[in-house]
């Protein structure tokens, strides 16, 4: 009875973390298909090259569609950039998404950028 008890332990042992690994695993998420919105892109002077999440979408005026949550915020942390076509300065917009805060951004139907303005001339004129 002993050897039995003993050998039912060992194997016992064994097949527990086996059978751990496989009934476990990540949960299984379902991709439900997010509404989109379009955003149109300008940019004074016009052609700056546009970026989002940095990927070049194409250069301004040019109109994106961004993943949304039902009430029309960001899903998705958003970061879109203007290069100046020619001479200027980059410009920079942040959006905080719905899936990671839970003060997020509207999506709006039109951003403009104008690269002639320096981004740093806010910061200096408060001094």
């Amino acid at each position: 009875m002993h050897r039995v008890f003993s050998l039912f332990c060992i194997l016992f042992a064994a097949v527990t973390p086996t059978v751990s690994l496989i009934c476990s695993g990540c949960a299984s998420h379902t991709h439900a298909a997010r509404p989109r919105q379009s955003v149109q892109i300008v940019s004074q002077p016009p052609g700056a090259q546009i970026e989002v999440n940095g990927q070049y979408v194409g250069d301004a005026p040019t109109t994106i569609q961004v993943e949304s949550s039902t009430d029309g915020r960001f899903w998705k942390d958003t970061v879109i950039k203007a290069y100046p076509k020619e001479t200027g300065y980059t410009q920079i917009m942040v959006f905080n998404g719905k899936s990671r805060w839970t003060i997020s951004d509207m999506v709006p139907s039109r951003l403009s950028f104008d690269t002639r303005v320096d981004p740093s001339a806010a910061f200096q004129s408060n001094r």
